[in-house]
């Protein structure tokens, strides 16, 4: 009961409790003096003269959001002083004079960059490496800024230069929404473009583009060889003319040659290669028999050669195929080359066996060592019979009697 009691006065009391109100300020204000300066990074100063009871604030609105400052009162004047940090952004800034959400004054101003302290100028440059011709470009981005990092106002001063080919252009561009650019061009000579800027007497760093070749022309290729003999061993080496561009620029270093090469067969081989200098050069070994070659050299996508025919003659003109007592063992060699010598080491010999009726049995392949090769017939596999068999080596053929 005593309880129940007691929380009844609490709820009257509270119920009886009068509504605290905000008293209404019958403040006044008066500007005595506002100043600050039009550019950022300096503080501001508002002075106002006050009649009236009421406290007042100064609202302070940029980019940044609102902020609140305390007055510093003298008499009947209240002075607001604003720290420089907080006026390091360029833009339109908003003061109130507000007392109890009551607005008494209000006006805006702008700031400004600071002009006479340039910091540093930003260059975005590219693409790095543009093709000869005066068609193709790469394009310089400049974005000068204050020591508090706003941009320059519109319509400033960016001078850009240019060397190219030992020649110095100069253009001049104007800021707009705190950047310039200009497009700069190659010439129809290769080499390298250099370009920098400078704002306010204050120069970037120097940037680089590289003007490499147009697309390659049409060239020719030419061949050195010891002998045209088939032999396997020697190698042929293909070379191109000096590679250049329609304006007469000696293609990069390191751009790749393919040499095609098409036999009577059909076939193809390739070899590839890569310029220095403008040449290319690449190596294949001479063919095991006598062969004739089509010759053609590509840049893929830009150039082609004129057509080379080379012919090659068997190395071998004879050699002898022998059979041991038992039949079993075959003996090829010694294989002669062209001038009387042993044939390289590792060259293809191949065997061909077939039925007494001609009909295709297998086929084994051996590998010439000092001029000679062998092949062993097992017994397992050729049981006692007659069987038709040729050697072949380097394009000849001889039947084993």
């Amino acid at each position: 009961m005593k309880w129940k009691l007691y929380i009844l006065v609490m709820l009257t009391g509270l119920g009886c409790r009068e509504k605290e109100e905000v008293p209404n300020t019958n403040l006044k204000a008066e500007i005595v003096a506002i100043s600050h300066p039009s550019s950022v990074g300096n503080g501001l100063e508002f002075q106002f003269h006050l009649q009236g009871k009421g406290n007042a604030l100064l609202l302070l609105e940029n980019s940044f959001g609102p902020l609140f400052f305390q007055p510093k009162i003298i008499n009947d004047k209240a002075m607001f002083n604003i720290p420089p940090e907080f006026t390091e952004e360029v833009g339109e800034f908003h003061w109130k004079l507000v007392s109890n959400s009551k607005v008494l004054l209000s006006d805006k101003f702008y700031l400004g960059p600071r002009i006479g302290n340039l910091s540093k100028i930003e260059t975005y440059f590219g693409p790095r490496s543009i093709r000869a011709g005066g068609q193709d470009y790469s394009m310089l981005t400049v974005i000068p800024t204050d020591d508090y990092d706003n941009p320059l106002p519109d319509s400033t001063l960016v001078a850009i230069s240019q060397q190219i080919n030992s020649k110095t252009n100069v253009f001049e561009v104007r800021l707009k929404d705190g950047l310039a650019y200009r497009l700069l061009y190659g010439e129809e000579k290769s080499g390298r473009m250099l370009v920098t800027a400078a704002v306010n007497g204050i120069p970037s760093k120097e940037l680089t583009s590289i003007v490499s070749p147009a697309n390659s022309t049409d060239f020719k290729i030419g061949f050195e060889r010891v002998h045209d003999f088939a032999d396997g061993n020697q190698v042929i080496r293909f070379m191109t003319s000096p590679i250049t561009d329609r304006f007469g620029n000696t293609v990069n270093d390191g751009t790749l040659v393919n040499f095609i090469v098409k036999n009577k067969r059909g076939e193809l081989l390739k070899s590839a290669g890569t310029t220095l200098a403008g040449i290319a050069t690449a190596n294949m070994l001479h063919p095991n028999e006598e062969e004739e070659w089509e010759v053609n050299a590509y840049i893929t996508g830009e150039a082609k050669s004129n057509g080379l025919q080379l012919n090659f003659k068997s190395a071998i003109k004879d050699f002898e195929v022998k059979l041991s007592k038992n039949n079993r063992k075959i003996i090829v060699g010694p294989i002669l080359g062209f001038m009387g010598q042993l044939v390289p080491e590792g060259l293809v010999i191949e065997l061909k066996i077939y039925d007494s009726n001609g009909d295709f049995i297998e086929a084994q392949q051996t590998h010439s060592r000092s001029g000679m090769g062998s092949f062993e017939l097992e017994k397992g596999f050729y049981p006692r019979g007659d069987y038709q068999i040729t050697v072949e080596c380097a394009g000849v053929k001889k039947k084993c009697v």
